[in-house]
C-alpha cells in the first residue's frame, strides 16, 4: 500500500488538495518554505531510507533531478523511473468513488 507523505509549502498542497476535492486530513504534510527545500529534503528522507520512493507533483522536473544527482545529498546510487498516475483523485480515494 501506498502511504504518500506530502512535502512542499503548506499553501501550494492545500490548494491544489481543496481543487481536486481530497481530503488531506489523514496525510501526512511535511512543510517546506519553496520548492526547492522540498526537493532537498525529499531526496534526503528517500536516501535516510524514511521514504521508499519518490513521485513528483508540481515540482518541476529540474528542481527534484538536481538533488537527486548531487552525490553529496542525492539518490544517484539508486535508479530512476518516471510514473504518471491519470488520475490523483482516483489513485486515492479508490477506483470506485
Amino acid at each position: 500500500m501506498i502511504v504518500p507523505v506530502l512535502i512542499g509549502p503548506k499553501h501550494k498542497i492545500v490548494a491544489a488538495a481543496e481543487q481536486a476535492e481530497i481530503d488531506l486530513s489523514s496525510y501526512e504534510l511535511i512543510t517546506t518554505e519553496h520548492s526547492e527545500a522540498a526537493a532537498v529534503l525529499s531526496v534526503a528522507m528517500a536516501r535516510a531510507g524514511k521514504v521508499k520512493a519518490l513521485m513528483k507533483g508540481a515540482l518541476h522536473t529540474d528542481e527534484l533531478c538536481m538533488p537527486s544527482s548531487m552525490a553529496s545529498r542525492g539518490c544517484a546510487r539508486r535508479a530512476g523511473s518516471a510514473m504518471f498516475l491519470s488520475s490523483m483523485r482516483r489513485a486515492i480515494r479508490g477506483p470506485y468513488s
